[in-house]
């Protein structure tokens, strides 16, 4: 699946991922508060927390609750909204929705799931490491940052076979020079073939464009002439490989499923995200974890 997003030229609905002050108001910016204002509906962490944030800035929206046990229960609704053409909002409590907070289960459903052609805008990211996380579109427990990777490719892959570890689940963000991003896809095309990845460019400027997709995909397009050759690179990719996949021990497996249905994922959806990671039989996990009960 490519997904282009050319944020602010195209005419798909946008689902703008706000960021809210972590404890002086007075860090909520102008653009924050202008694209709240514009929205259809808000969909906040705590109705009450959002109402008291958002009454300080004269902002009368529609409210819905957006929490760990329903985000993926609202998509429906938030689907049908996006279809109708109305862009909507995603705040927490407090700081970058995704972040550990609610929102990026439902953005990754949105995306990868159901592969809906909408606008992922990080607004008030602060860095272009949290902007390209977000548009990513990629639920993560973790991710690593690399900063700029070596020129030298031997070490480059160093860097990032380093960064990957034993993990299917981190996210790799990095920095790149535009002039090197198709020599650097290429690398990890050779070295992690099954990967994930977002190319982001012009964050924030008219110009903003992620780039989703496998990395053969991703690499076919950046290497056409649609791709431009102007701006500052952001990249973020996950290795998703299933052949490099640590085997995990029957244990490790019911940890992982119990994380999840504990983040109010129903069982049969928890144990379908362990199988598409891990080398296990669905059957086998399904049992094993109903035995567990």
């Amino acid at each position: 699946m490519l997904n282009i997003q050319k944020s602010y030229k195209n005419n798909w609905p946008t689902i703008y991922v706000v960021s809210t002050p972590i404890g002086n108001l007075g860090d909520m910016s102008k653009r924050s508060i202008e694209i709240l204002n514009s929205v259809e509906t808000i969909y906040c962490e705590d109705t009450r927390t959002s109402k008291v944030l958002l009454n300080n800035f004269s902002i009368k929206k529609h409210l819905v609750s957006l929490h760990k046990f329903n985000e993926l229960s609202l998509s429906d609704t938030i689907t049908n909204s996006l279809n109708a053409n109305n862009n909507i909002a995603i705040i927490s409590d407090a700081g970058l929705p995704g972040m550990s907070d609610p929102g990026m289960r439902l953005i990754e459903h949105l995306i990868w799931d159901k592969q809906m052609n909408v606008n992922i805008v990080c607004i008030g990211g602060s860095t272009a490491i949290n902007h390209t996380l977000i548009a990513s579109s990629q639920y993560f427990y973790e991710y690593i940052f690399v900063g700029f990777l070596d020129k030298k490719e031997t070490k480059l892959v160093d860097q990032l076979k380093n960064a990957v570890g034993n993990s299917n689940e981190r996210l790799i963000c990095f920095y790149e020079s535009i002039h090197r991003i198709k020599d650097t896809i290429k690398i990890i095309n050779n070295h992690f073939p099954e990967s994930k990845v977002t190319v982001a460019r012009e964050l924030t400027k008219i110009n903003e464009e992620i780039i989703r997709g496998s990395i053969n995909e991703v690499s076919e397009y950046i290497n056409s002439s649609e791709f431009v050759d102007k701006g500052e690179v952001c990249v973020v990719f996950k290795t998703n490989k299933h052949q490099q996949a640590k085997k995990l021990s029957d244990k490790e497996l019911l940890v992982k499923v119990n994380f999840l249905v504990n983040q109010g994922i129903k069982s049969t959806q928890a144990i379908k995200e362990i199988v598409a990671i891990y080398d296990v039989d669905r059957n086998y996990l399904y049992d094993l974890w109903k035995n567990e009960k």
